[in-house]
């Protein structure tokens, strides 16, 4: 018999940290090991993502998130609207509800539910224009993270952070996911996806 449980998500957002996230969902109540990072790397090696989410989550638990954005994913040609659902109703097909903790909303209450989306949809079309940082902030498809994921922070397979730019920037040019050709630094690698966990590296002279 499952024991039904309360899981948190925690998904970086501009203006609200992994970090904070992370502080406000502990404050919640919800216990270390039922909270999933996205990106996180588990004892296993692999990392936590959506998919993993799914797997953990079962009829009858609730999805614990600070706001609802953090389950937003851009599906490639998907309006944000698509996507957002897409995600919604893959959490409702598993039997689970959703509460948003900083407004203590829940999926469950169709008006409440309701204004979580628009809300969500709000801050999404802000996001896109600028408007919760100053300038643009670029998303990427869940096929351009699983690009990501495989090469950045793959330390044995690339011993540089440059190396395995390159080899992301190939496989994007070979699947088609342009966006990752207009990152072409490490540095603009760091910014999006955090440290690949190489360390600080100094390069050699000749």
């Amino acid at each position: 018999m499952h024991t039904v449980l309360t899981i948190g998500w925690v998904r970086d957002l501009p203006k609200l940290s992994g970090k904070q996230q992370l502080a406000a969902l502990r404050s919640y109540g919800i216990a270390e090991r039922d909270i999933l990072v996205d990106g996180r790397k588990m004892d296993s090696g692999r990392r936590e993502n959506w998919a993993w989410l799914m797997r953990k989550l079962r009829s009858g638990d609730t999805l614990a998130a600070v706001k609802l954005r953090t389950v937003y994913t851009p599906h490639g040609k998907l309006t944000p609207r698509k996507s957002l659902f897409k995600a919604l109703h893959e959490i409702e097909d598993h039997g689970v509800t959703i509460v948003e903790i900083s407004t203590s909303r829940r999926a469950s209450v169709a008006r409440e539910r309701d204004m979580m989306i628009a809300d969500c949809l709000d801050q999404i079309a802000r996001a896109r224009t600028g408007g919760d940082s100053g300038r643009p902030r670029r998303e990427f498809t869940e096929a351009e993270r699983e690009i990501v994921e495989r090469h950045w922070p793959n330390t044995t397979r690339h011993r540089t952070n440059q190396a395995a730019v390159d080899a992301i920037h190939e496989a994007a040019r070979k699947s088609g996911q342009t966006a990752l050709l207009n990152l072409r630094s490490v540095q603009a690698f760091i910014n999006f996806f955090g440290s690949s966990g190489r360390g600080n590296q100094k390069r050699k002279t000749k």
